[in-house]
């Protein structure tokens, strides 16, 4: 996909991992691992914090139409996505701490 610049803030992504979904989420959350996935690249970023994770029992486009925000990265995660979302990555806005060192 490229090289990308992305926006300090929050952001949400939606993925399916229909199969092994507990196995996929620890993969996810690990810094180190073979870059398989768009959200792989960002999640290696140091820059990078995950914030929350929730396991919904809605499929992935369903989801992703249901939230809000704007799409930083057209086709981000959504390489084989059928409905037409456009990007599984969604940017939601600056957070209080964005652009400055955040010690929490």
């Amino acid at each position: 996909m490229g090289e990308y610049c992305f926006d300090a803030g929050l952001y949400v992504y939606s993925g399916s991992a229909r199969r092994h979904p507990h196995s996929r989420l620890q993969r996810h959350l690990r810094r180190e691992k073979r870059l398989r996935w768009h959200i792989d690249y960002v999640l290696t970023n140091p820059g990078v914090e995950i914030v929350d994770v929730e396991v919904r029992g809605v499929p992935e486009c369903q989801l992703n139409r249901l939230t809000i925000g704007t799409l930083p990265v057209r086709g981000f995660g959504a390489s084989d996505c059928r409905s037409r979302c456009g990007s599984h990555l969604k940017y939601l806005g600056p957070t209080p701490w964005s652009g400055r060192d955040y010690i929490g």
